[in-house]
């Protein structure tokens, strides 16, 4: 997945050469990005030195372009900058992930957790961004850890349905799928009842 990440912002910043500091800065950077995506990372991190980028470029007006096209993470550490809630940060990053915008999402949802692992709603979430990617393993643990912090969770509950569901196991299908109706998930308790569950 480190592949996929913000390539054009790693490319850009690794090929421009503002010297030995650049460089260091933009595999600092590119660095704390990957780490970010694999939960092991802080967007602080990584928006601090956006931050200095910015100033190095504020300074040799040349390399403006590389911002204006990296302009979502901008955004990304500007939203991040303006708040350390995490309930605020999980309703941004649930609109990167409404919006398609998944690497965004799991960025802003990563750094939740980092603040708040109790957020049981951001491991939903992110598993619900990891879905779309095509990342089931991911989506599946991260369902996991949503039950297992509330077990209440109707929503990670369905989606665990959702996912034996795909695997034609109907027997664990099943089992979340009743759960989360019984605690009162209207879509849950649909499919059962237009399927004869």
């Amino acid at each position: 997945m480190k592949a996929k990440i913000f390539p054009l912002l790693i490319s850009l910043l690794i090929s421009v050469s503002f010297g030995n500091h650049f460089n260091t800065l933009s595999e600092r950077i590119s660095e704390n990005i990957a780490d970010c995506f694999i939960g092991n990372g802080r967007l602080e991190l990584v928006c601090d030195d956006m931050d200095f980028l910015k100033e190095l470029i504020k300074s040799n007006q040349e390399y403006q372009p590389m911002l204006d096209e990296n302009s979502t993470l901008i955004l990304i550490c500007d939203l991040f900058n303006s708040t350390n809630n995490p309930s605020v940060l999980l309703n941004y990053g649930t609109i990167f992930a409404i919006s398609g915008k998944n690497l965004d999402a799991i960025l802003i949802l990563n750094e939740v957790i980092h603040l708040d692992s109790t957020l049981d709603r951001a491991y939903n979430n992110l598993a619900l961004v990891y879905f779309a990617m095509g990342e089931s393993e991911l989506a599946y643990y991260n369902l996991m850890v949503a039950i297992e912090v509330n077990p209440k969770n109707t929503e990670a509950l369905r989606s665990l349905g959702n996912y034996y569901y795909d695997r034609d196991d109907m027997d664990m299908c099943l089992k979340y799928t009743r759960r989360a109706a019984e605690l009162g998930n209207i879509p849950s308790k649909n499919w059962l009842a237009e399927n004869n569950y």
